[in-house]
C-alpha cells in the first residue's frame, strides 16, 4: 500500500511522531517503550517481560519503523515527523 503524504490522505497516518518512535525503539526497544508510545499496551508489556523477544522483536520493529510500515494501535502508519516539519 502506498502512503501519500498529502494532507488529503490523513486517514492512514498516525498522530504519533516517527522520529520519537524510532528513538524509543533504538534506545529503549527491549523495554517496549516505543510500543507503549504508540498505544500498543499488551505488546508493550510483552516486550517488557521478554526483553523485546530477546532482541529479535526489537530488530523487526526497527525495520518496520525505518521503512515506515509500523502501525499504532488504531492501525494507522507512523510516518509523520513534526520535529522537522514533516519532512523526515
Amino acid at each position: 500500500m502506498y502512503i501519500c503524504r498529502d494532507d488529503d490522505n490523513t486517514k492512514w497516518v498516525s498522530e504519533r511522531d516517527w522520529l520519537v518512535t524510532l528513538l524509543l525503539a533504538i534506545f529503549c526497544g527491549s523495554l517496549g517503550l516505543h510500543r507503549f508510545y504508540c498505544g500498543k499496551m499488551f505488546t508493550g508489556v510483552f516486550f517488557l517481560l521478554t526483553l523485546g523477544f530477546l532482541g529479535i522483536g526489537v530488530i523487526v520493529d526497527l525495520i518496520f519503523i525505518v521503512c515506515r510500515r509500523f502501525k499504532d494501535k488504531e492501525g494507522k502508519f507512523v510516518v509523520k515527523c513534526s520535529i522537522l516539519n514533516g519532512k523526515c
